[in-house]
């Protein structure tokens, strides 16, 4: 396996400033996420060695950055909308004020505690609730039963729904779970980077399989080649072919590959290797090519 190093001409960037569900507070977002990362590698990593120790940080910052998956024009327009129903003060005051409250609020609960008319906080909370942001349940909040004991009242509550755009793509979430399952692996004895492009490999073959499956049967060298194209840009590579070429003009990794560019490339070679090599029919190889704004990884005809 290559070694890659730092590539020229990439700086280190900062994670995004906020995210739903958290606010930025104290001395910034990327301070607490290595606060939560030092208390929970110490609690559970005391003992452990340092390879396993760092992995583990490395784990943790991905579950933390922002994570989103493959994303249609439609899913995109519909998380962008979710998103900017927040941008009203009124809205986005009542859905911290619910999502911070033990149980399910009613709309009169809500406005007296910030001050506005119930119609106004009916209609806020219905909107939320139209975005998928809150969900709704009835129930009597006394004990009165049978005639007379009125309606159900209707209550407010957090959406199991998580929403994140993140433009360029990006595959948080599969870093993380790669890196966990390499983390599990080591408690054999086997070696972390060996572990970690296990995993990979594993996962490329599963995006190799996909595209298999869509092409069909006897499916012809272009046809391949198109379902692979289509199978990586559904892990968010933004594949584009050029001749026998194919460039991932995205990288999904980018944070995570700026700041630990040998072992993150290093995984991201193993997964689409082990996808060229479920695809054999296409002659295609990858390797190693580092370049600013697109993935470290080329894939082209051998």
């Amino acid at each position: 396996m290559p070694t890659v190093g730092k590539v020229e001409g990439i700086q280190k960037t900062a994670p995004p400033a906020a995210w739903i569900g958290c606010r930025t507070r104290g001395d910034g977002w990327n301070s607490c996420i290595r606060s939560d990362c030092d208390i929970l590698v110490d609690s559970f990593l005391k003992d452990s060695n340092v390879d396993v120790r760092s992995l583990l940080v490395l784990l943790l910052r991905a579950l933390l950055l922002e994570t989103v998956a493959f994303m249609t024009n439609d899913d995109l327009a519909e998380r962008v909308a979710s998103i900017a129903a927040l941008a009203d003060p009124i809205r986005r005051d009542l859905y911290f004020y619910v999502t911070a409250q033990p149980a399910p609020v009613s709309r009169d609960r809500a406005s007296d505690a910030l001050g506005i008319a119930h119609h106004t906080a009916k209609f806020h909370l219905d909107k939320l609730t139209e975005e998928g942001l809150l969900d709704i349940e009835f129930k009597r909040l006394t004990e009165r039963r049978g005639p007379g004991a009125g309606r159900p009242t209707k209550l407010y509550r957090r959406s199991s729904r998580q929403l994140s755009v993140t433009l360029p793509e990006r595959r948080y979430d599969l870093a993380a779970q790669l890196l966990a399952s390499a983390v599990e692996v080591t408690a054999d004895g086997t070696l972390i980077n060996d572990s970690l492009k296990v995993a990979a490999a594993d996962s490329g073959r599963s995006v190799g399989d996909q595209a298999r499956a869509a092409a069909g049967p006897q499916a012809s060298r272009e046809r391949l080649l198109d379902c692979t194209c289509e199978a990586l840009s559904e892990c968010g590579y933004a594949p584009r072919r050029t001749g026998s070429t194919i460039v991932l003009s995205n990288c999904p990794f980018d944070t995570l590959a700026r700041e630990h560019t040998q072992l993150i490339c290093g995984m991201n070679l193993a997964m689409l290797a082990a996808v060229i090599e479920q695809v054999q029919e296409t002659a295609l190889s990858a390797r190693l090519e580092p370049a600013t704004n697109r993935c470290c990884v080329v894939l082209d005809a051998s």
